[in-house]
């Protein structure tokens, strides 16, 4: 978390909004669209950091199908979410922990998961792992 010297205004800004914190349960339905962004390597051996920004859209994966996947029952936690599809091609890469899991509800956005990890990079079958908001939102709260 990061404490800005001065309130950002919003007011007349192209492509910059507040983001919710989503806490909301209704947000995390198996299947619903979402987004993540990063500055890693789009390819498993690629460069990173790379220029631009990208982004991509990805579906949330239900904890079941998630820990599944893996082959450690345990490895995919009440604390996080996963995304992606289960033929792969979209999804974080290396350089790209940190970044968002977002949602976009009724033209809000909100924050569902911080990018943590994943299995190669949208590898199929592995599907890649967020810290899910829901769980660290009473901390986050706490610091704000």
């Amino acid at each position: 978390m990061l404490t800005l010297d001065e309130a950002v205004d919003f007011t007349g800004a192209d492509h910059l909004a507040p983001v919710a914190l989503g806490t909301d349960p209704a947000l995390y339905v198996d299947g619903q669209t979402m987004f993540t962004a990063g500055w890693g390597a789009s390819v498993y051996t690629g460069d990173q950091p790379l220029a631009v920004l990208q982004w991509v859209n990805v579906a949330l994966v239900n904890q079941n199908t998630c820990r599944s996947n893996y082959l450690l029952v345990n490895m995919i936690t009440a604390t996080q979410v996963c995304a992606g599809y289960p033929a792969g091609g979209k999804g974080i890469c290396t350089g790209d922990a940190g970044g968002p899991l977002l949602a976009l509800d009724a033209g809000v956005y909100h924050l569902i998961g911080i990018a943590s990890w994943s299995t190669g990079c949208a590898w199929k079958n592995y599907p890649s792992v967020y810290t899910r908001i829901s769980a660290a939102a009473d901390w986050i709260q706490s610091q704000m």
